[in-house]
């Protein structure tokens, strides 16, 4: 017969089982717990930005919300004999949510429509735990797990975004994993995850935070120049490039008047600047003068073509102040006519004006006068002066600047350029700062090192990754001309004879405009 010692024993043990299956059993409940919410939180997020999601899950909404109110008119009236039924339909004495099993099925099936939606997220954070262990992605030092174990510590997921070409970027916590180490894992990683994945990069430049793309639309390495890519564009619109939904990226002159490009050397940003200036000769009949003082390297091949590549900064001043004499002879004819604006003027049937484009390959020169001698400062306020008067005035009258820099600063891009030009393109920045002038965004700063690789950006928030094509003068078609004396209300070939025979005239011109 066993003593009470050992009934002691047995019933100690049974305790300590029960105690041990309760933990256990909190610690399910609570992760599971823990996991339904951590879904609804996911599908909460998901709703934020895929709107094809959100269009879903209101469809699915309403239909729960008509079943629970044809669930509580059900109770209602199951509860009520015929003739109640009837004094119920025309009397409207419905007593207030006798039934609350009707508006608790509404919130369940809500919660669970959001857990559903966020589910998937939370498996591909299981699936990169998977990842990271397989790929030995850890750091050096071990932190408390389960049952007070020292553990590899291991990247955590600290935020999430939803992109527009079903990607996602997720940043991780990183536990002091050389950023070499990552790139190193990738492979690995993409093997776990079946995914594809973009190159990780630190967060803000923080290698505290690594961000990595997951999935999405990848931009083309390369995007070649064709009659296809600008077919179909507006009369004042020119093509940009190709984003990573493979759509044209489209810069409209009509609405954004003047467009500045930007980037770093190797970026691409001459062959842009090139494209979008042949386009505006091809695609829109407009005239063209190029600015290039580096001697007229990138516009050589525009020569041909009719274009006056200037080089020299008496000739630049003659240029802008032809065309301010164009924009005012302009205004009068719109005013005398009736008309607001270029557009209006051409629809008319009249002679038809052409679009003039300004290009500057490197603003630098034309703006920053640090370091010139003195005689010269005064051309470089004149200069500065005519492109501000340009940049805030010649909307209308279909005048543009298309001007492109690689070193964009407050001495470059001056205050009444910057304030007065919309359009942006950007390459590779070096730095935030740069960034923020050209796009009002650190994005530029962050982006990956790829030759015709930008950012668009027309004043709002959003910006536009794209791909640049690449643009050779093979593209150029030789029958394609400009010329000055079509289009145009004031003679530039005259004007220019003028200028040469009286060399301060641009300049008195343009204090008599109150330019100077």
């Amino acid at each position: 017969m066993p003593s009470k010692k050992d009934g002691d024993k047995v019933a100690g043990n049974l305790d300590k089982r029960f105690d041990e299956a309760a933990d256990r059993a909190g610690k399910v409940l609570e992760q599971g717990t823990a996991s339904f919410f951590s879904n609804v939180g996911q599908g909460i997020k998901k709703l934020y930005y895929k709107q094809e999601e959100r269009k879903k899950f209101l469809v699915r909404v309403g239909f729960l919300f008509l079943f629970s109110v044809l669930l509580e008119i059900s109770l209602v009236a199951s509860d009520m004999t015929s003739h109640k039924v009837v004094g119920f339909l025309y009397t409207r004495e419905i007593p207030i949510l006798p039934y609350p099993g009707a508006q608790l099925v509404f919130i369940l099936g809500v919660l669970l429509f959001l857990y559903w939606t966020g589910g998937s997220q939370n498996k591909l954070h299981e699936k990169f735990k998977i990842a990271f262990e397989r790929a030995g992605l850890y750091s050096k030092r071990k932190v408390p797990g389960e049952e007070n174990k020292m553990l590899p510590e291991y990247p955590q997921v600290m935020n999430e975004k939803y992109l527009e070409d079903d990607g996602i970027l997720i940043t991780f916590r990183n536990p002091g994993i050389p950023l070499s180490e990552w790139k190193k894992a990738l492979p690995s990683l993409e093997a776990t995850l079946e995914k594809k994945l973009g190159s990780p990069e630190p967060y803000r430049k923080n290698t505290g935070f690594i961000r990595i793309k997951v999935g999405g639309s990848d931009l083309p390495d390369r995007v070649e120049y064709s009659p296809g890519l600008v077919k179909g564009v507006k009369s004042s619109q020119v093509v940009l490039g190709v984003d990573v939904e493979g759509n044209r990226v489209i810069h409209d002159f009509k609405r954004v008047p003047h467009l500045l490009i930007a980037g770093l050397t190797g970026s691409g940003k001459s062959v842009e600047l090139r494209c979008v200036a042949y386009q505006a000769m091809e695609q829109q009949q407009a005239n063209l003068w190029a600015i290039d003082f580096k001697g007229g390297i990138e516009f050589e091949n525009f020569e041909p073509h009719g274009v006056d590549c200037v080089w020299e900064r008496e000739k630049a001043m003659a240029v802008l102040t032809y065309l301010i004499t164009e924009h005012n002879a302009r205004i009068a004819l719109f005013k005398e006519n009736g008309v607001k604006n270029i557009d209006e003027w051409n629809q008319k049937g009249d002679e038809p004006l052409k679009r003039c484009y300004i290009v500057i390959d490197e603003l630098a020169e034309l703006t920053d006068s640090t370091g010139a001698p003195k005689e010269e400062k005064v051309l470089f306020e004149v200069v500065d002066r005519g492109l501000s008067t340009i940049a805030r005035l010649c909307r209308a009258t279909g005048i543009h600047l298309l001007p492109a820099t690689q070193r964009p600063d407050a001495k470059v891009i001056t205050g009444q350029i910057k304030t007065n030009i919309g359009g942006r393109v950007s390459g590779q920045m070096s730095d935030t700062p740069a960034s923020m002038l050209v796009l009002g965004s650190p994005e530029a700063s962050k982006m990956e090192e790829h030759p015709g690789r930008f950012l668009y950006s027309t004043g709002g928030r959003k910006v536009t990754k794209f791909q640049a094509p690449l643009f050779e003068d093979k593209h150029m078609n030789p029958n394609v001309k400009v010329d000055y004396s079509d289009g145009m209300l004031t003679n530039y070939y005259e004007y220019l004879d003028e200028m040469a025979t009286t060399p301060s005239l641009a300049s008195k011109q343009m204090r008599s405009k109150n330019i100077l």
